[in-house]
C-alpha cells in the first residue's frame, strides 16, 4: 500500500465540500514540431532537456512509461496524476514526480510539458503559486513557444493563451439528490466554466464528486481565471450547504452510520461501493457526527483502494472478487 504523507492527506479549508484542487499548465518547446509530430529522437531529446532543466533533482523522480506495467499506469490515472491517453503511451515517454505526489509532469503528452499540481482543500492560489514556480525554473533553462497576441502555443486550440486549467473537486451529495447537476452544469457553462464527472468528460461522478474547472483559457491571465473560478466555487459550495438543510438530521445520521457499519464489518466491497459509503462519512464529517474517520484517513481509502492501485501493489489480486475482497479486510483495518 501506499506509502504515507501524500498530498492527499494534507486537508485544509473545506475538506468536506471541495475536496482537492488541481492546476494543470500546458507548454511546449519552441524549437520543436508538437506531440504529435516528434519522433522517439526527439522525445527523448525534450524528456532529457526537461530533467536537466529541473532544481532539486532529490524531491522528485523520473519515470520512464515503459519502466510501469499496466496496473501501475492506470493507478496512476485513478490518482488523477496523468491521463488515460497517456497511459497508452510508449517510446521514450515519461513522467517526473514529486515524492508526495502533489506534483506530476508528463512529457510529451499532448503537449511537450504538462506540469501539474495537487492540493488538498479548496487551495486554488496555493496550486497555482506551486505550479508558476516551478515553469518560472524550468523556463530558466528551456524557451516555450509563446506568440504575444495568442500567448503559450498549445496542440489544441482550446488550450491556447494561459495553457492553464485549473479545477477543484466538489462534494455535491445534495445536490446529486435533488437533481440538481444538470441545471448547475448549465450554468456555469455560461459563464466559462465546466461541471464534469469525478475523471473528467464523459465520467460518471465516484461519490458524488465533480469536477469545477475554466474552459476559457484565451483572452484572459491566470490571475482572473482563477479568481472567477474561485467565485463561482464558493457560490456551488454555498448551494450545496443550503441543499442539505431540506434533509432531516434524523435521516442523514442513519444515512451515515449505516455506512460507517457496513464499512467496519464488510468482507466483500467493490469500488462504487467503497465511494458511495466514503461519501457518506465526508457528509457525517461535515456535521460533526462522533466516530466519523478523519477527512484525511477518508482520502487515503479513497485514493489507495481503487481497483488498479490494490493490482498495483498486490499482484495476486487480479480479479474483481479479490479484488472487492481485500479491499474490504483493507478498509476494516484502517478503521479500527
Amino acid at each position: 500500500m501506499m506509502s504515507k504523507n501524500k498530498w492527499y492527506e494534507q486537508v485544509e479549508n473545506q475538506g468536506d465540500l471541495a475536496v482537492s484542487t488541481r492546476i494543470r499548465l500546458a507548454r511546449n518547446l519552441k524549437d520543436y514540431p508538437f506531440s504529435s509530430k516528434l519522433t522517439a529522437d526527439k522525445i527523448n531529446c525534450i524528456n532529457r532537456a526537461v530533467w536537466d532543466a529541473v532544481p532539486d533533482k532529490k524531491d522528485f523522480d523520473y519515470i520512464e512509461l515503459c519502466d510501469l506495467n499496466k496496473a501501475q499506469r492506470l493507478a496512476l490515472c485513478e490518482q488523477h496524476l496523468i491521463s488515460p491517453e497517456f497511459a497508452e503511451k510508449n517510446d521514450g515517454h515519461a513522467i517526473i514526480m514529486n515524492k508526495d505526489r502533489s506534483v506530476c509532469i508528463m512529457l510529451c503528452e499532448e503537449d511537450h510539458i504538462r506540469i501539474q499540481v495537487l492540493c488538498a482543500g479548496f487551495a486554488l492560489e496555493k496550486a497555482y503559486k506551486t505550479a508558476d514556480a516551478i515553469e518560472t525554473e524550468l523556463e530558466k533553462k528551456l524557451t516555450f513557444a509563446f506568440d504575444k497576441d495568442l500567448g503559450y502555443l498549445t496542440e489544441c486550440p482550446t488550450n491556447l493563451g494561459t495553457g492553464m486549467r485549473a479545477s477543484v473537486m466538489l462534494h455535491l451529495p445534495a445536490l446529486e439528490a435533488a437533481n440538481g447537476i444538470e441545471a448547475l452544469s448549465r450554468a456555469v457553462a455560461k459563464i466559462g466554466l465546466t461541471l464534469r464527472g469525478t475523471y473528467g468528460e464523459g465520467s460518471g461522478a465516484a461519490g458524488s464528486l465533480y469536477q469545477l474547472s475554466n474552459q476559457i483559457t484565451l483572452g484572459i491571465d491566470e490571475k482572473s481565471a482563477i479568481e472567477n473560478l474561485s467565485a463561482v466555487t464558493k457560490q456551488v459550495m454555498d448551494k450545496e450547504l443550503e441543499a442539505r438543510k431540506t434533509v432531516g438530521r434524523d435521516n442523514l445520521e442513519d444515512m451515515v452510520y449505516r455506512s460507517l457499519g457496513i464499512l467496519k464489518s464488510a468482507r466483500m466491497l467493490s469500488g462504487a461501493e467503497l465511494s458511495k459509503h466514503l461519501s457518506n462519512l465526508r457528509l457525517g464529517g461535515s456535521m460533526d457526527m462522533e466516530d466519523i474517520p478523519a477527512p484525511a484517513l477518508i482520502n487515503r481509502l479513497e485514493n489507495e483502494l481503487c481497483a488498479a492501485a490494490i493490482t498495483a501493489e498486490n499482484p495476486d489480486c487480479k480479479t474483481p472478487e479479490a479484488r472487492d475482497k481485500f479491499r474490504a479486510a483493507k478498509v476494516r483495518e484502517m478503521l479500527k
